[in-house]
């Protein structure tokens, strides 16, 4: 047995409240968060093995259960976990979940299913009731008694929990050969058509090609709808508007034509979908409504090749609503195919008709660097002086954007001088943002280099905070920028707020406010034995925001939890906090590793190497796409860490050789993440390794970033940035190419590992 001496004699000096011997809890979470689970479980056996009767256990029989099942002895945890039951009333419910885990990982998912539907009908703790109710549904599929759903009515579960155990009720009689399975389908799809459920219904009734009504096949259609299941979402639109059975009001919708337009466009299915949204025009009750049906169909036109079509659809929609936002997006669009096919002076007059309505001045904008950006990585400088212009005085332009075509405009019209300020402000502003980056690629190319050093010198020659910073960040390589970063920091550390913040660290266990504390909630008590996952809700209060030392160690711990999207937001919080006169760049690695971590590290890597790309991308991807959320579900119905939506799931699953996808799969680290990398592989082959246009693919379909590539007259990242042309893709490759400069300067070769999270603290995330 390995000594724990050293430890128990460093740990003599810090008792319980009310005075005595080292409180015993503190060495059993510095051995887990170590990493050091046997030796952990050695000192809780003997902590339990000298307790006096009657003394308090601490927690220790469910953290010794907890142990044994974590490091895989299931077979002994399960009777530990059992006896706890009757030894903690208290923590029962926690118990019943965690021995509910162990009994699945034993091969008995009927015993799981009586032990979650015991403690579903208990009325248990908030966060464990979504948690049980998944894992109970799961168990009823791998075989347990479906007899446990008589009482389910009279649970008292939230929506999403209930809607999930109906279906499974329904899954369980058509098993059994009942009747009336087909109507509690239905039912689900009539409450609600957007969410797992009602897929997972309507996939149910699509096998059995059931006999339904036409207000039925509707429902059934807009749920694949919703889940972007358009085949089959336009299968079933055909049903219901065949049958002659549903009322005119209903065949005559404009949304429910619209939906099926959009399944055809979403096909790619151009042509289909251009017809379709010229019909909608007829159906049209207003003229907004008429308008978005003309750009709709112009938008089909173009992604199909026909530009003459395109320009005169996107006429149609101007010429419907002259004076509101889908005219503004038309008259861009115009210009945008004018320009690309030379007819500069046409694209003009639609540049001054932006004009002419001041809520289109964020469309002028970016259609003012759509035409600089054209110009200059042409060589052209004479005219974009103006447009660039248009863009500083437009509220809400980006300002690295900005300054970087404005470098360009410089150095194309030969001020140098001011090309190296401009990229400067770029990187001064925002040091990772990618046009920034490119400002600096830019300052060391060999015809800048020289003012470069130059600017670089006097920057740092002023001794202004400001000013080093800029030198640093303008030539991070050089003798020069080096010592203005050192220089910049010793300042910085010589004030107090500024220092506090420098020397930021995460809090000793041995200082953690509440081994003082009485801890009466159960969440407490499972708090102070490392259950971090079971102690989330209550970690705030022991680890306030208010007191950054302790509120990085509640990101820390929560990350150690394996919750990483709580643990960056409690991150993001302190970030804040933090003085405006401190650079991201020189902030604490510790707190930059909380906003940008690396769960599931060694699955990254292994997959997006053999993938053959850098693991920090995907990465970068799975941080802005779900935060590291395996649970995550968006709107658009896509899910789990890389945010798929099961058609491209399957489709992908299908060539990688994996059994048919359910959309609970996507909730699965592994399978998100071997999804992931290999679209971005995929991608990669498409774009030519380029990262910002694979990742606007990822974002906006493969389609639509070909057609963005086919508006630029270079293969510069810049220039493909800013003819993106949907203000949300151009978010989103903002924030992963952001994360990604992160992940590149904070995670180096061998960094790239499985972070060190504990799980199988209740609930874990083996179990979703």
């Amino acid at each position: 047995m390995i000594s724990l001496l050293p430890l128990l004699s460093a740990l003599l000096a810090v008792a319980p409240a009310g005075g005595g011997a080292a409180d015993p809890r503190i060495e059993w979470v510095e051995l887990q968060r170590s990493g050091r689970l046997e030796q952990a479980l050695v000192s809780v056996e003997r902590h339990l093995a000298t307790l006096p009767a009657g003394a308090p256990t601490l927690a220790a029989h469910y953290l010794r259960g907890d142990l044994l099942a974590t490091l895989g002895r299931y077979d002994l945890a399960s009777p530990v976990l059992a006896a706890s039951l009757a030894d903690d009333a208290e923590l029962a419910p926690w118990i019943r979940y965690r021995l509910a885990e162990t009994e699945i990982a034993r091969g008995h998912p009927e015993v799981a299913a009586g032990l979650l539907a015991t403690l579903l009908g208990a009325r248990p703790p908030a966060p464990l009731t979504t948690f049980a109710a998944t894992l109970l549904a799961e168990t009823l599929r791998r075989g347990g008694d479906c007899r446990l759903l008589t009482a389910l009515d009279s649970w008292p579960l939230d929506t999403a929990s209930s809607r999930l155990l109906r279906l499974s009720r329904a899954g369980c009689h058509r098993a059994e050969g009942l009747s009336g399975v087909d109507a509690e389908l239905l039912t689900l799809l009539a409450e609600d058509t957007t969410d797992g459920v009602a897929l997972a219904a309507a996939e149910r009734l699509d096998t059995t090609r059931a006999a339904i009504s036409a207000e039925a096949n509707l429902d059934v259609a807009l749920a694949f709808f919703g889940q972007r299941s358009f085949d089959r979402a336009l299968d079933y639109f055909s049903r219901a508007l065949a049958s002659g059975a549903l009322p005119a009001s209903r065949r005559d919708d404009y949304d429910l034509r619209y939906s099926v337009a959009r399944s055809h466009f979403w096909l790619g299915d151009y042509s289909r979908a251009a017809e379709s949204f010229g019909d909608l025009i007829l159906l049209a009750g207003d003229a907004a409504e008429r308008a978005r049906a003309h750009y709709q169909r112009a938008r089909a036109f173009e992604l199909a090749g026909n530009t003459a079509a395109a320009d005169a659809a996107f006429a149609d929609a101007v010429a419907a609503d002259p004076h509101r936002g889908w005219a503004a997006a038309a008259l861009v669009s115009r210009l945008r195919l004018s320009w690309l096919g030379g007819r500069e002076n046409e694209a003009l007059v639609f540049y001054q008709q932006l004009a002419s309505r001041s809520r289109w001045q964020g469309s002028r904008a970016r259609a003012a660097l759509f035409l600089a950006a054209s110009d200059l990585v042409q060589g052209r400088a004479d005219r974009a002086g103006a447009w660039l212009g248009t863009a500083a005085a437009t509220t809400g332009t980006h300002l690295p954007e900005l300054a970087y075509w404005q470098g360009r405009q410089a150095e194309a019209s030969g001020d140098l001088d001011r090309a190296v300020d401009r990229y400067r402000a770029a990187l001064v502003d925002s040091p990772y943002d990618p046009w920034a980056l490119d400002g600096r690629a830019r300052l060391a190319a060999p015809a800048l280099a020289e003012l470069t050093a130059r600017a670089t010198a006097r920057l740092a020659a002023t001794g202004r905070d400001r000013d080093l910073l800029a030198a640093w960040l303008m030539a991070p390589e050089s003798a020069t920028g080096s010592s203005a970063r050192a220089s910049l920091h010793a300042q910085l550390r010589s004030r107090e707020t500024e220092r506090t913040f420098l020397e930021l660290t995460v809090a000793p266990t041995t200082a953690w406010p509440f081994w003082q504390r009485s801890l009466s909630r159960p969440e407490e008590r499972l708090m102070a034995v490392g259950a971090w996952r079971a102690a989330a809700p209550v970690l705030a209060n022991h680890f306030p925001a208010a007191e950054p030392r302790l509120a990085l160690t509640r990101s820390r711990l929560l990350a150690e939890g394996g919750l990483t999207r709580p643990s960056i937001l409690a991150a993001e919080i302190l970030a804040r906090r933090a003085p405006s006169t401190v650079p991201v760049p020189l902030w604490p690695t510790e707190l930059l590793r909380q906003l940008y971590p690396l769960a599931h590290g060694g699955a990254i890597r292994h997959r997006a190497q053999a993938a053959g790309f850098d693991p920090r991308l995907l990465a970068a991807l799975i941080r802005e796409e779900s935060r590291f959320d395996a649970g995550a579900t968006s709107p658009a119905a896509a899910r789990g860490l890389t945010q798929f939506v099961l058609p491209t799931a399957r489709r992908l699953g299908r060539q990688l050789g994996m059994p048919e996808i359910l959309a609970s799969d996507l909730h699965r680290p592994e399978v998100a993440i071997e999804l992931g990398a290999a679209y971005l592989a995929e991608l990669g082959t498409l774009f030519s390794g380029r990262n910002h246009q694979m990742l606007a693919a990822y974002n906006a379909g493969e389609a639509q970033a070909a057609l963005w590539r086919g508006y630029c007259f270079s293969d510069e990242r810049a220039e493909f940035l800013s003819k993106v042309g949907f203000r949300e893709t151009r978010g989103y490759l903002r924030k992963v190419l952001t994360s990604y400069a992160h992940y590149r300067e904070l995670y180096r070769g061998s960094d790239v590992v499985e972070a060190t999270t504990r799980l199988g603290t209740a609930p874990s995330a083996s179990s979703k």
